[in-house]
């Protein structure tokens, strides 16, 4: 009754043993599949109708992106040309105040000689 086991027969058991523990793994990973394909099923199927209504409205969605996209280049580019009109009625309104500006030092100039000219008239008669 003494039997001696050798290294070969205890690698096939380790071997086979293994093979049987992966084999176990497997089948409870395709049962774990197999539930969660199922939920996946009830899931969509429960909710055909909302996945057909949405799948039905998805080409009139992106119409409708289609024309606000083509509405805001159309608002954009005349917000642009507003700026700009804007922009030249301001170097415009600039330019006008700074040459009215010029003028009115030009008389407040010609004031100040006209004043300068009276004082010294009065002052050379006085001086007399």
């Amino acid at each position: 009754m003494d039997r001696l086991v050798s290294i070969r027969e205890i690698a096939d058991f380790l071997m086979y043993s293994l093979g049987a523990v992966v084999f176990v793994l497997l089948i409870i990973a395709l049962i774990s599949i197999i539930k969660f394909v199922k939920r996946i099923d009830k899931l969509v199927s429960d909710n055909t109708n909302n996945i057909n209504k949405t799948a039905d409205a998805l080409p009139e969605v992106v119409n409708n992106i289609n024309d606000i996209s083509t509405s805001l280049k159309d608002g954009i580019s005349k917000a642009e040309q507003t700026v700009e009109a804007v922009e030249d009625y301001i170097c415009e309104t600039v330019t006008t105040v700074s040459e009215s500006t010029e003028s009115l030092f030009d008389v407040l100039s010609i004031a100040g000689e006209v004043m300068k000219v009276v004082i010294s008239f009065f002052q050379g008669g006085k001086k007399k």
